[in-house]
């Protein structure tokens, strides 16, 4: 029921203040703007005329079309949202967010906290979920606390005992600078004929994983063959992403 959804999604969406808060620029300040409340559309598009395995992939389709494009960050909410009806009894639902304000924990909790929101409008109950209580603004405040008490020592101390031991391997392939902006998941800054690209991209998909992901396995097998050292550490900032 697509009216249930699309209030579900609302309420959530207001509960999180940062789902709501989009960036302007007054002058040459830069500052944060909070919505107070918003309303979400959610577009019902229909492929149920089609074989239900044609209309899946389509769905697919339109759900990878929307992961790639540009959530601005001058708008709010931060978050896009489409359902896709493949027959009479099956929709997906097209749930897009901004990298900004997301990452694998929180798109988790998003997930979780809309399903239980939609289950209890369905038993015509209301819905639970409370905002929290403290903001996003707090929550850092209140972390970066938490920290300070000697918390950011002990775990910088707990990770230099577990990698205590490791001996730096020489690669001589790597650049020596970095080039200013990368997009890593983007194939612009590699030199690669289509049809390699192609195959990457396909590969990458079916195997559900992100061409950052496969490029850092590919430079991983290239270290082992290269320093005949199979167990090889790369450090990455990945921020609770599941890629």
């Amino acid at each position: 029921k697509i009216n249930l959804l699309r209030k579900a999604i609302t309420h959530v969406v207001n509960t999180h203040e940062r789902l709501r808060t989009y960036g302007t620029v007054k002058g040459e300040q830069l500052l944060e703007i909070i919505e107070p409340k918003v309303s979400l559309d959610i577009p019902l598009i229909d492929h149920s005329q089609y074989p239900l395995k044609s209309a899946l992939a389509r769905a697919r389709m339109v759900f990878e079309k929307d992961c790639i494009k540009n959530l601005s960050m001058r708008d709010a909410p931060m978050i896009d949202v489409k359902l896709i009806k493949v027959n009479g009894q099956k929709h997906v639902l097209s749930l897009v967010i901004q990298h900004a304000v997301a990452d694998g924990h929180s798109v988790e909790m998003l997930y979780r906290q809309t399903s239980d929101a939609y289950n209890e409008l369905l038993e015509n109950k209301p819905i639970s979920l409370k905002k929290p209580k403290l903001s996003y603004r707090q929550y850092e405040t209140s972390l970066e606390k938490w920290l300070n008490r000697g918390h950011e020592t002990r775990i910088k101390n707990f990770w230099k005992q577990q990698l205590r031991g490791l001996k730096p391997i020489p690669y001589p392939f790597l650049l020596k600078r970095l080039p200013a902006h990368i997009q890593w998941n983007v194939f612009d800054h590699y030199d690669f004929i289509p049809e390699w690209a192609k195959h990457i991209q396909t590969f990458a998909r079916d195997h559900k994983i992100t061409p950052f992901l496969f490029f850092t396995t590919v430079i991983k097998m290239m270290i082992g063959r290269y320093t005949n050292e199979m167990d090889s550490y790369a450090l990455t900032a990945l921020d609770n992403r599941s890629g």
